[in-house]
């Protein structure tokens, strides 16, 4: 379904059709904090939602047209991992920000 409306997306740009909205929901995994046990949600919900999840389903997609296999999709996936390791220690190596601009960018009415 999502890429039969990303192709008619496409195919309507190139063919002078202008630009298309395209709205994919996901849902939040975890809670929003390590201790957040959950409780607003459902075992049956979390089930639904996982058996949604755009990455597992792109990747049976790929598989399936044999655009990419086991092993490319594990190279990416490795790929993505040393990506978000280098970021996290970057931020663990970077200084603290100042204590001034801990409301820099915060509005409220």
């Amino acid at each position: 379904m999502v890429l039969t409306l990303t192709n008619q997306a496409v195919e309507k740009a190139r063919n002078g059709g202008g630009p298309t909205l395209l709205e994919f929901k996901s849902w939040r995994q975890l809670g929003h904090t390590l201790g957040d046990k959950e409780l607003y949600r459902t075992a049956k919900e979390k089930e639904d939602w996982l058996k949604k999840d755009p990455i597992p389903r792109f990747a049976a997609v790929l598989l399936e047209n044999n655009t990419a296999g086991q092993e490319d999709l594990a190279q990416i996936e490795q790929k993505i991992i040393a990506e978000i390791d280098e970021a996290v220690q970057f931020s663990i190596d970077s200084p603290l920000p100042e204590l001034s601009t801990l409301v820099a960018g915060v509005y409220a009415e």
